[in-house]
Protein backbone atom coordinates (compact mmCIF):
# COMPACT_ATOMS: atom_id res chain seq x y z
CA UNK A 1 0.00 0.00 0.00
CA UNK A 2 1.21 3.50 -0.70
CA UNK A 3 1.56 6.08 2.14
CA UNK A 4 0.03 9.27 1.08
CA UNK A 5 1.66 12.48 1.99
CA UNK A 6 -0.44 15.11 3.76
CA UNK A 7 -0.84 17.26 0.68
CA UNK A 8 -1.79 14.31 -1.54
CA UNK A 9 -4.74 13.47 1.09
CA UNK A 10 -5.77 17.09 0.85
CA UNK A 11 -5.73 16.83 -2.71
CA UNK A 12 -7.76 13.31 -2.66
CA UNK A 13 -10.53 15.03 -0.43
CA UNK A 14 -10.84 18.32 -2.63
CA UNK A 15 -11.55 15.43 -5.60
CA UNK A 16 -14.18 13.59 -3.08
CA UNK A 17 -15.55 17.24 -2.43
CA UNK A 18 -15.97 18.47 -6.20
CA UNK A 19 -16.89 14.96 -7.32
CA UNK A 20 -19.87 14.83 -4.64
CA UNK A 21 -21.16 17.65 -5.64
CA UNK A 22 -21.60 16.53 -9.21
CA UNK A 23 -18.19 18.03 -10.94
CA UNK A 24 -17.24 15.54 -13.78
CA UNK A 25 -14.04 17.31 -14.94
CA UNK A 26 -11.38 18.37 -12.96
CA UNK A 27 -7.71 18.66 -12.70
CA UNK A 28 -5.09 18.43 -10.26
CA UNK A 29 -1.99 20.66 -10.43
CA UNK A 30 1.14 19.70 -8.38
CA UNK A 31 4.81 20.04 -8.66
CA UNK A 32 6.83 17.65 -10.25
CA UNK A 33 7.72 15.27 -8.48
CA UNK A 34 5.18 15.55 -5.91
CA UNK A 35 2.99 12.46 -6.81
CA UNK A 36 0.39 13.45 -8.80
CA UNK A 37 0.14 9.55 -10.12
CA UNK A 38 0.44 8.29 -6.46
CA UNK A 39 -2.96 10.71 -5.98
CA UNK A 40 -4.96 9.48 -8.83
CA UNK A 41 -3.75 5.62 -8.16
CA UNK A 42 -6.31 6.10 -5.34
CA UNK A 43 -9.33 7.28 -7.38
CA UNK A 44 -10.96 3.90 -7.58
CA UNK A 45 -11.15 3.69 -3.98
CA UNK A 46 -11.42 7.23 -2.66
CA UNK A 47 -14.86 7.98 -4.80
CA UNK A 48 -15.89 4.01 -4.40
CA UNK A 49 -15.82 3.93 -8.15
CA UNK A 50 -18.01 1.05 -9.82
CA UNK A 51 -17.22 1.40 -12.89
CA UNK A 52 -13.67 1.28 -14.52
CA UNK A 53 -10.83 3.99 -14.51
CA UNK A 54 -9.11 4.71 -18.17
CA UNK A 55 -6.00 6.16 -17.70
CA UNK A 56 -4.28 7.56 -20.78
CA UNK A 57 -0.68 8.81 -21.29
CA UNK A 58 1.43 9.16 -24.19
CA UNK A 59 4.76 7.62 -23.11
CA UNK A 60 5.68 3.78 -21.97
CA UNK A 61 7.11 5.03 -18.46
CA UNK A 62 4.19 6.89 -17.77
CA UNK A 63 2.21 3.87 -18.63
CA UNK A 64 4.16 1.35 -16.31
CA UNK A 65 4.63 3.77 -13.57
CA UNK A 66 0.47 4.36 -13.34
CA UNK A 67 -0.17 0.86 -13.70
CA UNK A 68 2.71 0.08 -10.92
CA UNK A 69 1.03 2.50 -8.44
CA UNK A 70 -2.55 1.66 -9.48
CA UNK A 71 -1.98 -1.78 -8.49
CA UNK A 72 0.17 -0.71 -5.17
CA UNK A 73 -3.21 1.51 -4.34
CA UNK A 74 -5.86 -1.02 -5.48
CA UNK A 75 -4.55 -4.90 -4.05
CA UNK A 76 -6.68 -7.38 -6.35
CA UNK A 77 -7.87 -4.96 -9.17
CA UNK A 78 -6.86 -6.13 -12.59
CA UNK A 79 -4.82 -3.71 -14.40
CA UNK A 80 -3.62 -3.84 -17.69
CA UNK A 81 -1.77 -1.66 -20.46
CA UNK A 82 -2.78 -1.53 -24.11
CA UNK A 83 0.25 -0.27 -25.59
CA UNK A 84 1.76 -1.39 -28.98
CA UNK A 85 1.45 -5.34 -29.01
CA UNK A 86 -0.25 -5.55 -25.68
CA UNK A 87 -3.69 -5.81 -25.73
CA UNK A 88 -6.01 -4.87 -22.52
CA UNK A 89 -8.65 -7.16 -21.44
CA UNK A 90 -11.73 -4.74 -21.74
CA UNK A 91 -12.32 -6.82 -18.67
CA UNK A 92 -10.08 -5.17 -16.74
CA UNK A 93 -11.00 -2.97 -13.87
CA UNK A 94 -8.13 -0.56 -15.19
CA UNK A 95 -7.24 0.13 -18.44
CA UNK A 96 -3.85 2.01 -18.47
CA UNK A 97 -3.67 3.31 -22.61
CA UNK A 98 -1.16 4.64 -24.60
CA UNK A 99 -2.89 7.49 -26.22
CA UNK A 100 -0.77 6.75 -29.54
CA UNK A 101 -1.87 3.49 -30.00
CA UNK A 102 -5.88 3.53 -29.63
CA UNK A 103 -5.90 7.32 -31.00
CA UNK A 104 -4.19 6.33 -34.76
CA UNK A 105 -5.97 7.45 -37.14
CA UNK A 106 -7.79 4.75 -38.28
CA UNK A 107 -6.98 2.29 -35.27
CA UNK A 108 -9.55 0.10 -33.91
CA UNK A 109 -8.24 -0.36 -30.76
CA UNK A 110 -10.76 2.34 -29.11
CA UNK A 111 -13.48 0.69 -30.71
CA UNK A 112 -12.70 -2.12 -28.39
CA UNK A 113 -13.71 -0.37 -24.81
CA UNK A 114 -17.52 0.09 -24.01
CA UNK A 115 -17.52 3.82 -23.04
CA UNK A 116 -19.80 3.46 -20.44
CA UNK A 117 -17.71 0.63 -18.61
CA UNK A 118 -15.54 3.45 -17.33
CA UNK A 119 -16.61 5.76 -14.36
CA UNK A 120 -13.22 7.93 -14.74
CA UNK A 121 -10.54 9.01 -17.05
CA UNK A 122 -7.67 10.06 -16.55
CA UNK A 123 -5.44 12.18 -18.72
CA UNK A 124 -1.48 12.05 -17.59
CA UNK A 125 0.11 14.88 -18.15
CA UNK A 126 -3.27 16.76 -19.09
CA UNK A 127 -1.30 19.62 -21.21
CA UNK A 128 -1.26 17.41 -23.75
CA UNK A 129 -5.09 16.57 -24.08
CA UNK A 130 -5.68 19.94 -26.60
CA UNK A 131 -3.47 18.24 -29.28
CA UNK A 132 -5.24 17.03 -32.36
CA UNK A 133 -3.42 13.08 -31.47
CA UNK A 134 -5.25 12.86 -27.94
Amino acid sequence: MLTLRPYQVECLEAIQIAHSSGKNRLLVSLPTGTGKTVVFAHLPRCLSLHKKMLVLAHREELLEQAAEKIRAANPGARVEIEQSERRANPGADVIVASVPSIGREGSQRIARLNPSDFGLIIADEAHHAITPTW
